[in-house]
């Protein structure tokens, strides 16, 4: 039996790690990751241009590259589309603002 993880309470946004979002007007809870890396043993830290929004696949599988995404008063617009993470549950969608 292939094993399932309950990825509710990650995505709560009352206890969990996540905030709502709209994605081309839908309100999807996600959690944000702001593509900060450190390198070098935490010597050397890099800031990326991007961010990267986790989500339940269930709940993302419509959207693509070029779908609009509203956070507060920012806008961002989706670049890629990462579905081949070790979870298959989960989806990265790389933002752009």
């Amino acid at each position: 039996m292939a094993f399932t993880e309950d990825l509710d309470q990650f995505f709560d946004t009352t206890n969990g790690f996540a905030e709502t979002v709209t994605i081309d007007g839908n309100p999807v809870d996600v959690i944000i990751d702001p593509a900060y890396i450190e390198a070098a043993g935490g010597i050397i830290g890099i800031e990326s241009g991007s961010i990267f929004m986790l989500a339940p696949t269930s709940k993302v599988s419509a959207f693509g590259q070029g779908a609009s995404v509203v956070r507060g008063s920012d806008t961002f617009s989706v670049q890629e589309v990462r579905r081949d993470m070790p979870d298959p549950g989960i989806t990265t969608l790389v933002l752009r603002e």
